[in-house]
């Protein structure tokens, strides 16, 4: 075999589903990932944890979508499967998005979900996340014409001490 051609046929047990087969929303998974993988990487990512997030796309066990990335993010909110995330975009699998928008706004569900606080006091929480932080990171990105990590930094560093700031009043028995 030659390279391509070997890293195609190891891609293919990653890929294939209960009928042996490569399911049809991963067809082009594959021709990207034959493409863009050497031997020697194709073996360490068959190993790795992004090779099981596909083999369970591949056989129906989670969805393939961006919801099923996020749900697998590392407890600080960093995307473990960021590669994953797009060569699965530049194949067609899943539509193209903005990254830093959508860490900033998985890391605020997670904070909240977790926080111990009254139900008031995450809505207000939710309120200055979705209009304060993320409308300004919205609006960074745009203007700078460039999707990705600028302005990510900013929201998550004001985020970060309004959750604190909300915990420390729930320990002294005060609501927001």
């Amino acid at each position: 075999h030659c390279p391509r051609c070997w890293v195609a046929v190891a891609l293919e047990a990653v890929l294939v589903d209960e009928s042996g087969r490569i399911p049809a929303k991963l067809a082009s998974l594959h021709e990207v990932l034959t493409d863009a993988m050497s031997p020697s990487l194709a073996r360490h990512w068959i190993a790795g944890p992004s090779a099981e997030v596909v083999r369970r796309m591949a056989g129906g066990e989670v969805s393939t979508t961006h919801d099923t990335l996020d749900d697998l993010r590392l407890p600080d909110g960093r995307d473990r499967h960021r590669m994953l995330r797009a060569w699965l975009v530049t194949a067609g699998v899943l539509e193209d998005r903005n990254e830093a928008i959508a860490g900033v706004e998985s890391l605020i569900d997670r904070d909240l979900v977790g926080l111990d606080a009254t139900d008031n006091d995450k809505a207000c929480l939710r309120h200055y996340a979705h209009f304060e932080l993320l409308r300004k990171l919205r609006q960074t990105q745009e203007r700078h014409d460039l999707p990705g990590r600028r302005g990510r930094g900013t929201a998550t560093g004001k985020w970060t001490p309004a959750i604190g700031f909300v915990r420390w009043l729930t320990a002294q028995g005060s609501p927001l």
